[in-house]
Parts: structure tokens; C-alpha cells; sequence
């Protein structure tokens, strides 16, 4: 399997975990921590995406492990999971990473937006 392979059937949330996350923090912390989530992770992918413009595979993997902790730890398993991948590259060769980083924020983004939407008021 590739570095950046993220398996097909990776949920994009783990509703699960999100549902624990309820549990454990409340509604309003939940809801909190999900209008906060889009920003902080697209400024996790800019830091991955201008590491990568400068060709500084060192900081791309940084970034990339600072990206899989702040997915996880909103339960975007599969940004999260891309996120090791970019922290394990040993080079920029993969030309298919980036887009495939933009196609997973996305998918994250709506994921989110969607859930927050359906999330009960606190």
C-alpha cells in the first residue's frame, strides 16, 4: 500500500466518537468545538500545502502530524488518516497528495457542517 493510501470505506466522521465526544463534553462544548474545527483545520492544510510549495519535506511532515492530531481529534478519521500519511512521506514525489489533501477537506467540511446541523441544542 502507498504511504498516502487512505482505505476507501474510512468514514469521514466517526460518528461514534462523536456521539462519546457528546457524552463527554455536552451539547454546547460539542457545538463549540465543531464551529471551531473548520478554521483551525484549513489553517493545518495551508501549513501542509505551503510546506509542500517550498519543497520542505521535513515541515510537510510537521504539518501533516499536526493535521492528523487536530482531525482526530474532531473525529475526521479520514483527514486525520491522510494526515499520518503526509507525516510518514519520505518525499514529495506524489504528485496525486495535494489533491487528494483539498478533496478530503472538503469531504471534512461538509461532514462537520452537516453534523452541527443535525447536532441536538444544547
Amino acid at each position: 500500500m502507498h504511504e498516502s493510501a487512505v482505505p476507501a470505506d474510512t468514514p469521514v466522521l466517526d460518528m461514534a466518537y462523536l456521539d462519546d465526544m457528546r457524552g463527554w463534553v455536552g451539547d454546547d462544548v460539542l457545538k463549540e468545538l465543531l464551529k471551531a474545527a473548520p478554521p483551525n483545520l484549513a489553517a493545518m492544510i495551508e501549513a501542509v500545502r505551503e510546506a509542500w510549495r517550498n519543497g520542505d519535506v521535513e515541515t510537510v511532515r510537521e504539518a501533516g502530524h499536526r493535521l492528523k492530531g487536530g482531525a482526530s481529534s474532531i473525529a475526521c478519521r479520514r483527514l486525520a488518516d491522510l494526515g499520518q500519511a503526509i507525516q510518514l512521506l519520505k518525499s514529495l514525489d506524489d504528485a496525486t497528495l495535494l489533491p487528494r489533501l483539498d478533496a478530503e477537506e472538503r469531504a471534512a467540511m461538509a461532514a462537520i457542517a452537516a453534523y452541527g446541523e443535525s447536532a441536538p441544542a444544547g
